[in-house]
């Protein structure tokens, strides 16, 4: 008898605790649903509304020309428009960043360029970093995926970490698009994120604006030879870009050291 209330009692509290996790589970899921969406609205919502509502505005950065007549036309508050446009383009990922740089080179020279693509691209990923730490891990994994998702916020939780950071924003051609996504949802402290992302971009930043300014110059030989060198790098990164992929992705292995067998 005794034997039987204590199962019969067992039973019970495991039905009620299954009940409990349950209770728990639907309110998390609906949340995950309310962030996705969120999220979806941010990084799909606007582009696709830019897109039916304002096909035009697109195309003006399709070309370095097209950018600047465009930006030339906000009088006065230029910078800040082209502030905007690398906030976005960190952001969202539907600009492209080079033909932005390169235009901000042929528009607004060396120094001034570099600082607001810096101030920009700081930013840009101050956001996206708050943005995944607001959203939650469950609203990136639905809409990055599971195993892509995990893959690189196992990376930012490594003691590599810092260095992979850095590399994946320095070389050329590496996917970084979910990197300050998972960054925001890892152990990685904001500060050390924002200086080694900003770092890591400053390279490819400062070609892109040197080749605006040779442009505006008409220093055709320089731009074609810078052109030429960037070429060079990214099919060195093409070429070498499954060992850089192997050494980032590469998971730390904690050996146990062998005990001694005592006799």
């Amino acid at each position: 008898m005794e034997n039987d209330k204590y199962s019969e009692q067992n039973d019970n509290g495991k039905k009620s605790e299954k009940k409990k996790r349950t209770n728990m589970s639907r309110p998390k899921k609906i949340m995950s649903i309310i962030q996705l969406l969120v999220l979806l609205g941010i990084v799909a919502g606007i582009p696709a509304a830019i897109y039916f509502f304002n096909p035009g505005l697109l195309d003006n950065f399709s070309s370095v020309e097209k950018f600047e007549s465009w930006i030339s036309e906000y009088t006065g508050i230029g910078i800040i428009v082209y502030i905007a446009c690398q906030v976005v383009q960190i952001v969202l990922s539907v600009l492209p960043g080079q033909v932005i740089q390169i235009a901000g080179g042929y528009i607004f020279g060396f120094p001034v360029t570099l600082l607001i693509s810096i101030a920009g691209a700081a930013i840009g990923t101050t956001i996206t970093f708050f943005l995944a730490k607001l959203l939650g891990k469950n609203a990136i994994m639905l809409i990055c995926g599971e195993e892509r998702f995990r893959k690189y916020t196992d990376l930012m939780n490594t003691k590599r970490a810092r260095v992979v950071i850095f590399l994946l924003y320095l070389i050329p051609g590496l996917p970084k698009d979910i990197v300050a996504y998972a960054a925001g949802v890892s152990n990685i402290r904001i500060f050390e994120f924002l200086l080694l992302s900003v770092i890591g971009r400053t390279p490819a930043m400062m070609v892109s604006i040197v080749f605006g300014v040779m442009l505006r110059t008409d220093n055709y030989f320089s731009a074609v030879l810078i052109a030429a060198v960037m070429v060079i790098i990214v099919l060195i990164c093409l070429i070498k870009r499954k060992s850089i992929m192997s050494f980032i992705e590469k998971k730390e292995h904690h050996k146990a050291e062998p005990k001694e067998v005592q006799r």
